[in-house]
């Protein structure tokens, strides 16, 4: 295990002790955070890696452990317990698996706050979780690869044919309409949030079917890779894989969650503390566009900047309507807008022009 200076939560009684009796704020307080890969090959861990050096750089007085590839099952649970009877007093439970398991150790644990990237928000009041408005840098991202297109053809691989990827495929998807409506999306599901192999396998197919143009929402940088040797372009997620393949690079999305864990820890020692879901976005900078590839053109970057300018100033909202599925169903009326937090967690279905199944 390996260990830094960091912050994390802490609430009700231990954290009124700590800012009363300064004999206990002088000790460092105690933060696991559960990675369910290696930093080293996953992007989505290596951004919360990031996140905990940002943190270990704003908040002084903390003893951190990381402890990676930690299966989303049910052996997460006395692991934790592990890290909790060694007197770790915040778990940062960073993947969308260990959600499930958290409310019983929170029962089990209320003197313990849980923080995670998916859970329950009417669950016990030590458990929250963070994520963020990623249908805005998706929608970005497609209007990238509408410009860029040779083909008309742009693949989609996603992990787990869940909402919060399926309404990313259809930000953007949408994305690329708006700039090509000649273009369609093509989408393949690894079933995995990490596993290079299955990645390069959908990557492939989804090139092999016309595609001149991958994004996915998973972690490594197969994918980027199974395009560049084919001499084709790809996008990435949770952090940029761009020194993999340059030239094949054209841009992606990343997370920049410090500054979320600053403001979640300074609430709580403040004894402000919230467990309401938090979910950044593109104008507080928690989801980011990654710096264009080589290959990108002026009148791509411009049109992602306009686009970028209206999400922003909330001219242009993702998913308002009339918006139908692939299969033709209205979805939403006009008028009528998808919220973030419903397309993260209730969206199950494609938008028209995209080719594939949630199934």
């Amino acid at each position: 295990m390996r260990r830094f200076q960091i912050t994390a939560a802490i609430i009700f009684g231990f954290a009124a002790s700590l800012l009363a009796n300064p004999s206990v704020a002088a000790d460092k307080l105690k933060v696991a955070f559960v990675e369910f890969a290696q930093s080293s090959g996953s992007s989505w861990v290596r951004a919360n890696l990031e996140a905990t050096k940002y943190l270990e750089a704003h908040v002084p007085n903390l003893d951190v452990t990381r402890v990676e590839s930690v299966a989303e099952g049910p052996g997460v649970v006395p692991l934790i317990n592990n890290l909790i009877a060694k007197g770790n007093k915040v778990i940062f439970a960073n993947g969308y698996g260990y959600g499930t398991f958290l409310p019983d150790l929170a029962k089990r644990h209320p003197n313990v706050v849980f923080i995670s990237q998916m859970s329950d928000p009417h669950g016990p009041k030590n458990v929250t979780s963070y994520y963020g408005k990623l249908e805005e840098v998706r929608y970005l991202e497609g209007v990238l690869a509408g410009k860029m297109t040779k083909t008309n053809i742009i693949g989609f691989a996603g992990g787990w044919p869940y909402p919060a990827v399926v309404s990313g495929a259809n930000a953007f998807a949408l994305g690329v309409q708006s700039a090509n409506p000649k273009a369609k999306v093509i989408t393949g599901w690894v079933n995995s949030w990490y596993d290079p192999p299955k990645e390069k396998e959908t990557a492939d197919a989804l090139l092999n079917a016309g595609a001149d143009i991958v994004a996915n929402h998973i972690d490594s940088s197969a994918t980027l890779l199974a395009a560049a040797g084919k001499g084709k372009w790809g996008m990435t997620s949770n952090a940029s894989w761009a020194f993999a393949a340059p030239k094949a690079f054209l841009s992606g999305s990343a997370w920049n969650w410090g500054p979320y864990y600053v403001r979640v820890v300074n609430s709580i020692l403040a004894s402000k503390f919230d467990p309401k879901r938090y979910l950044g976005s593109l104008a507080d900078g928690t989801v980011v566009l990654l710096p264009y590839g080589p290959a990108v053109t002026d009148e791509a970057k411009a049109a992602v900047e306009a686009a970028k300018q209206k999400i922003v100033s909330g001219k242009l909202k993702v998913f308002a309507g009339p918006l139908k599925d692939n299969q033709g169903k209205l979805r939403v009326p006009a008028g009528e807008v998808v919220s973030s937090e419903d397309a993260y967690t209730k969206m199950d279905w494609l938008v028209a022009g995209v080719q594939g199944s949630v199934k």
